[in-house]
């Protein structure tokens, strides 16, 4: 009768171990992807958006706020002799107004 091998690991325990593994290298590339995603939501927003850029300028401040992790963020656009200026937090997104430049 074969004697066990006493360097074989335990069946659950290597079992478990691998779905751990499995489980980090996930969230590995869901982080690695998450940029990506990011710019691909921005830009079918910049195709979708027919020249209106206020949703453009919100969709990459959400997005940036994500990827950082962030409570709040603050986004000043300048053109011409205006600024452009969204704020968000959480949940909400306060609209852009423009602001002339004295």
């Amino acid at each position: 009768m074969a004697q066990p091998n006493p360097e074989l690991r335990d069946p659950q325990q290597a079992l478990a171990d691998v779905r751990g593994e499995l489980h980090e290298c996930t969230d590995e590339r869901d982080a690695a992807q998450a940029p990506e995603l990011a710019t691909a939501e921005v830009l079918r927003m910049i195709n979708g958006s027919g020249g209106h850029v206020t949703p453009v300028f919100e969709a990459i401040l959400e997005k940036a706020l994500t990827l950082c992790e962030a409570a709040f963020g603050f986004l000043t656009v300048y053109e011409t002799m205006c600024t452009a200026s969204s704020n968000t937090t959480n949940n909400a997104t306060n609209t852009a107004r423009l602001t002339p430049i004295k």
